[in-house]
């Protein structure tokens, strides 16, 4: 290959991935860059307000200036939902996994459970936020009727003050184990069946193959199971936004964002949670959400990378 073909080459590879980086820089470089900076603003959604550069004015006031009790409950809740939602998603999706992948299941079942388990997925979490709001009517909803046949007192359930919280997990793990049993399944199936009959031969149990055989080979996947999890539940704002819009002691970070940036809720009608319309403050809250994000992100990356290792 001459060297004119190979700068040709080098041109066609450099004009390949051009698209992607534009694109990237557009929708997440610029955005991201453009936080970072309206974080030390007072600009507001209101069009043609004025507004100037105020240091770290939204974040002292994050810290320092507003109530202490209103941002220990962002955190707890924070990360309260994060912890939970990955640990029981995880456990569950696993589970399921092992068994939409057993021999022993019949296939068509097998097939119909897999389209059940996603589903959630598909239809999206506004549509499945309302639909858990409805089963959740503690004046006339299922789950109340339900609880009634056991003698089991009526719940305000998403209205609770106490258990709101445990409710929108319970809805954000329905939510996105479809999508975390579909990575567990794709890397069991990969998986050769010799291994598992070698075991066999060698007198393994069936806890044994799956502590020597099978999560070793699927510890890969778990890791990308547990950073898509710790990202997406320390983000989340969708699932609470359609269940409680923050009431009832269910404010996160991310629901603080998005409500003092757009309004929403009670909380914000009412003045609470910073006011609203105040999108230089939420972006103070975002660069704040960011920084616990990458922090662990690679936390868990560096965790599951080492226990790899020793697997």
């Amino acid at each position: 290959m001459n060297s004119s073909s190979r700068i040709w080459n080098r041109y066609m590879i450099i004009l390949g991935i051009l698209p992607g980086i534009l694109v990237f820089i557009a929708i997440t470089l610029i955005p991201s860059v453009t936080t970072a900076v309206l974080s030390f603003t007072n600009i507001s959604g209101i069009p043609g307000a004025e507004w100037e550069f105020i240091g770290f004015d939204n974040y002292r006031e994050f810290f320092v200036m507003q109530n202490s009790r209103d941002t220990v409950m962002y955190f707890k809740n924070t990360f309260k939902f994060a912890f939970f939602v990955t640990v029981i998603q995880m456990t569950l999706s696993l589970l399921i996994a092992l068994l939409l992948n057993s021999r022993h299941i019949y296939r068509k079942l097998a097939i119909f459970a897999r389209a059940a388990v996603f589903l959630p997925q598909v239809l999206g979490v506004t549509l499945v936020g309302l639909a858990w709001t409805a089963v959740l009517n503690p004046m006339d909803g299922p789950m109340s009727a339900f609880l009634g046949l056991f003698g089991i007192k009526k719940t305000a359930f998403l209205s609770d003050w106490d258990h709101a919280i445990d409710w929108v997990i319970l809805i954000q793990i329905w939510l996105g184990m479809g999508f975390s049993t579909v990575i567990f399944l794709a890397g069991l199936q990969n998986i050769p069946g010799d291994l598992y009959e070698a075991g066999v031969i060698d007198g393994t149990t069936g806890f044994q193959a799956f502590r020597y055989i099978t999560l070793p080979l699927i510890w890969p996947q778990v890791t990308v199971n547990a950073v898509i999890c710790v990202i997406g539940t320390l983000t989340n704002f969708q699932t609470f936004y359609v269940t409680t819009a923050g009431d009832f002691n269910t404010m996160t970070l991310g629901m603080k964002m998005f409500m003092t940036a757009f309004g929403g809720g009670r909380s914000s009608l009412q003045g609470g949670a910073g006011g609203f319309l105040r999108q230089g403050y939420a972006a103070a809250v975002a660069m704040i959400l960011f920084l616990i994000v990458l922090v662990f992100t690679l936390l868990t990356q560096y965790v599951f990378s080492r226990k790899e290792e020793e697997i």
